[in-house]
């Protein structure tokens, strides 16, 4: 990688740990692209990429841009990987996306999901200049989202 982006610099760790303890090496960044496993849990007991809310948006400079994959369909996701959905999975999405039943879990409206990140996003310090869903297969895509900061003050 050196011959390529020589000024690259190349930290290998638990990312989720380092935005929750604030030591990544920037305090800003204008575009963050959370490409978590789609199977969960992994890592920690991760699930997805919840785990990084709110804490990700300190880390948004004055605008920026995140994307953030989105696993709108766990069910036909698991069966072409020939696996069981883990209960774990189910009732983690259950809790983030407030949501009561497994099966909406495990299927949920792609809208109402888009209305919870807006929901996430109204409650800090960001006004949502675009948001939108670009599908990349039948089992998830990516969700994009323009953020303006609605202050100057950034807490980090």
């Amino acid at each position: 990688m050196p011959r390529f982006l020589p000024k690259a610099v190349v930290r290998i760790g638990d990312s989720f740990e380092a935005v929750k303890n604030k030591s990544l090496q920037r305090s800003n960044y204008n575009f963050i692209v959370i490409d978590n496993p789609a199977f969960s849990p992994y890592g920690c007991d991760y699930c997805e990429h919840f785990d990084l809310f709110p804490d990700v948006f300190s880390y948004l400079g004055e605008s920026g841009v995140l994307v953030i994959n989105i696993v709108y369909n766990i069910g036909l996701y698991t069966s072409e990987l020939g696996r069981k959905i883990p209960q774990k999975w189910i009732d983690r999405r259950k809790k983030f996306y407030g949501i009561s039943k497994d099966e909406e879990a495990i299927k949920p409206n792609p809208g109402k999901m888009v209305d919870v990140y807006e929901n996430l996003i109204s409650k800090g310090d960001f006004n949502i200049k675009n948001i939108f869903l670009v599908p990349r297969n039948l089992t998830m895509g990516h969700l994009v989202i323009a953020l303006e900061r609605n202050s100057k003050k950034r807490k980090i």
